[in-house]
């Protein structure tokens, strides 16, 4: 009984390795030539696997794309509430740098920017925008405070993937700016 639930449990690993080929290989092919134009073949060409893995693991394009979306988190949409509470802009300032310098948060970040129009890739952007927005409201003095604090983290991350060298002379200031935005109103 103990070498079946062994080799079972072997059996397990080897797939869970291969679902995890196959999400990072459509990162990079989604990436690369964007959602629209990726084939299903390009990723498994990537992943160094079949198509039969493929759609053991993923029904369709669709299926692999939702997948890949929720299994990766920015750190700007999962910021500890103690810390939010404890230090608001120094939260904000320190997840933002985490998810530029993260560079699977900035493969996220770009695949969400290039792919806007996929439905499934505008949802998710939606939900880390949503989730965004919930961490500011939680610190934001008022509406206005929390529309120049989201203004000021989108802008800076677009600055940080667009042209990370320029963001790194402006990073000392950013904690700043963020304290000065939420103490609006």
């Amino acid at each position: 009984m103990r070498g079946a639930a062994l080799r079972g449990d072997r059996a397990c690993r080897p797939s869970a390795q291969t679902r995890q080929r196959l999400l990072v290989a459509a990162e990079q092919v989604f990436c690369c030539v964007g959602v629209a134009d990726a084939s299903l073949e390009a990723v498994v060409r990537a992943a160094g696997l079949t198509r039969g893995a493929l759609y053991w693991h993923f029904a369709d394009k669709s299926a692999l794309l939702m997948a890949l979306l929720q299994s990766r988190r920015l750190s700007l949409e999962s910021i500890p509430l103690a810390a939010l509470h404890r230090a608001p802009a120094s939260a904000l300032a320190g997840a933002l740098i985490d998810t530029i310098d993260d560079p699977a948060q900035r493969r996220l970040c770009l695949l969400l920017a290039r792919n806007a129009t996929v439905v499934e890739v505008r949802q998710r952007s939606q939900m880390a925008l949503f989730r965004l927005q919930r961490n500011i409201q939680r610190v934001a003095v008022d509406h206005q405070a929390g529309t120049a604090v989201r203004v000021c983290l989108l802008g800076a991350l677009a600055e940080g993937l667009l042209r990370p060298e320029q963001f790194q002379t402006a990073r000392p200031l950013l904690e700043g700016w963020l304290a000065q935005a939420l103490a609006l109103g």
